[in-house]
């Protein structure tokens, strides 16, 4: 008995230590795909700006007649990137459920029981209706309608843009009257290239693009087919009493997964659910997993534990409790006592209505009423000693892009404080701004304005990281003006970043030529006044503290953003480094943190 004893016990903890490489490999398997697809993706945008290109007519412009017969090659373009797409897909979900199943196969209790689950677990994720009303190939359709929507309105605009500027100029010309520059630049909307970097953005990088729903869609359904595959595989298990749903090491941030991890519902322990009880997936996107928990794994202090959600919401702090709930409205009522467990994944827009028609006055539903007020300072250790420090949050108030605002300043604060900031707004500019980002301060005073982030840009969070660096630069850090430009502070922080193989090349474009030519016997200009902005000291400060936070944040989101902009500066004809590669990044990182530690702020 003891030895039968000692052999189930064994299959157990290699079950577990299964379960482990294949969340492992679930995650090698999810960031292999989602590079897969977006090289997809951008393969296609390559193959739609050739198409464009074989349309231009004289001076590589696009003439109004060809913009139907255009159209049906782009349509064609983006069905066969659908179709690649759907197989790649297909694939994926396949080798997901596959993973899900395999921790199980060394059991002989379930070994016999296994076959066709990963099939079944695919047949789940195809057929499930998700809270929209709308199936996988639903979502798919809605992907690839919007694909083609957006890239047919990229590029008829730009066309016809084009044209009634060309028909424009041509009758000043007939007046005898010169074409105004403005007429003259629209002209140029209906240049192939112009034309197809329209095209390709749709397609890529413009507000809700497909590309990013696409990765979304694929990060969603390979989770949901290998949880499901895992799920029906564990329960085969005549041992397995529920399944512990896990938090990610990349999970960016708190919110309702962390109460599904934490909270002891059913008695079995924190986050451990019952057959057909668990909350995975809580949302799309997830990085979360369930993991298999066997019935000698149940303690007495765990059936002790038992707890309804809304009594552990209300132990949480106030963070906490809104990260969870979504809402600072809800966090309210949950303070009141007007929240009910079945309303936690409630939108408050139907909580509103609601309480409403129940005679709740939801105005009166403030935080400041019930919330301690938040402390102007806190104390922080700095290498064995305490530094009175504010938040950097305190200093900026978020009045646009409220999503990746937060997300940034979270990612800052949780590295470090600041020292007396001034309060200053962060705003939106318009979708043609000339710039990602910029910080403003009053010429003549020299006092700080805002932080503006332009709508529509690329990586809003990393872009206000950089923004926010020069904040500090100018206001935060000793001496008047940018002190990185030649306070003593920075002086370890110039030598190292002079020293970088980016600002060694950057200055070889410099002092170089103002023409290259490159291995396929094309002659490029080099843009020496960018060249000269990307060198100073204050460009290069608020460039590398964005990185330093995102190496030290860990923000899954924002390490993406910088990862991206990477791989552009190694694939450009001529690369104008923003920033660094990681590993010669480490000395300019060091002596971040050695200014950091001077001023108190780690």
């Amino acid at each position: 008995m003891r030895l039968a004893e000692n052999k189930r016990t064994s299959v157990k903890a290699a079950i577990k230590r299964a379960s482990a490489r294949a969340r492992a490999d679930m995650n090698r398997l999810d960031r292999d795909y989602l590079e897969a697809l977006d090289r997809l993706y951008r393969d296609a945008a390559e193959r739609i700006k050739s198409v464009i290109q074989d349309f231009a007519g004289g001076q590589g412009l696009l003439r109004l007649e060809v913009l139907q017969r255009l159209q049906v090659q782009i349509d064609l373009r983006l069905r066969d990137l659908a179709d690649r797409r759907n197989q790649m897909l297909d694939r994926g979900l396949r080798a997901a459920a596959r993973l899900g199943v395999e921790p199980f196969s060394a059991a002989p209790e379930v070994s016999g029981l296994l076959s066709g689950l990963s099939d079944e677990a695919v047949r789940f994720v195809k057929n499930f209706i998700d809270k929209d009303g709308l199936q996988l190939s639903d979502r798919l359709w809605r992907l690839d309608r919007g694909a083609i929507d957006g890239v047919r309105r990229a590029v008829e605009s730009a066309i016809i843009e084009g044209h009634s500027a060309s028909q424009a100029a041509n009758e000043f010309l007939a007046a005898g009257r010169p074409v105004p520059a403005g007429i003259t630049g629209k002209i140029n909307a209906a240049n192939a290239g112009a034309v197809g970097a329209s095209a390709a953005s749709a397609l890529l990088i413009s507000d809700d693009n497909p590309r990013v729903h696409a990765l979304r869609l694929f990060r969603t359904e390979l989770n949901r087919a290998h949880g499901e595959a895992y799920r029906a595989a564990a329960f085969k298990h005549p041992d397995v009493v529920g399944t512990r749903f896990l938090l990610s090491p990349r999970h960016p941030e708190p919110d309702i997964c962390d109460m599904h991890a934490r909270v002891n519902r059913y008695g079995l322990g924190p986050g451990v659910y019952p057959k057909g009880k668990s909350p995975w997936p809580a949302h799309p996107n997830t990085l979360s997993y369930e993991e298999v928990v066997f019935a000698d794994e149940i303690t007495e202090e765990d059936r002790a534990g038992k707890t309804d959600r809304i009594t552990w919401l209300k132990q949480q702090r106030p963070a906490i409790q809104e990260a969870v709930l979504g809402s600072r409205k809800k966090r309210a009522a949950l303070v009141r006592g007007i929240l009910r467990e079945s309303e936690i994944g409630t939108p408050w827009r139907v909580l509103k209505k609601r309480y409403t028609r129940r005679g709740i006055d939801v105005d009166a539903l403030v935080v400041s009423d019930i919330e301690p007020a938040r402390p102007s300072s806190q104390t922080v250790p700095t290498t064995g000693k305490t530094a009175p420090q504010a938040p950097v949050s305190a200093a900026l108030k978020v009045m646009a892009h409220k999503t990746e605002s937060q997300r940034a300043l979270q990612a800052i604060d949780s590295v470090h404080g600041d020292g007396n900031l001034p309060v200053i707004p962060i705003k939106s500019s318009p979708h043609n701004a000339n710039y990602l980002g910029a910080y403003y301060y009053r010429k003549f005073t020299g006092e700080p304005s805002h932080i503006s982030i332009r709508a529509g840009g690329d990586h809003k969070e990393l872009t206000l990281l950089h923004e926010v660096g020069h904040f500090i630069d100018h206001k935060a850090a000793p001496g008047k003006g940018f002190s990185s430009t030649y306070h003593d502070l920075f002086r370890g922080w110039r030598n190292a970043v002079d020293n970088t193989a980016e600002m060694q090349h950057l200055r070889a474009l410099l002092q170089g030529p103002s023409t290259l030519k490159l291995a396929d016997g094309t002659v490029h200009y080099v843009d020496k006044a960018y060249v000269k902005y990307l060198l100073s000291y204050e460009e290069a400060w608020a460039r590398s503290y964005a990185q330093w936070i995102t190496a030290r944040a860990g923000d899954a989101v924002i390490e993406e953003q910088l990862q991206e902009i990477l791989a552009n500066q190694e694939s450009a004809l001529i690369s104008y480094p923003t920033q660094w590669d990681p590993e010669g990044f480490s000395k300019v990182a060091e002596e971040i943190e050695n200014i950091m530690r001077k001023m108190k702020w780690l």
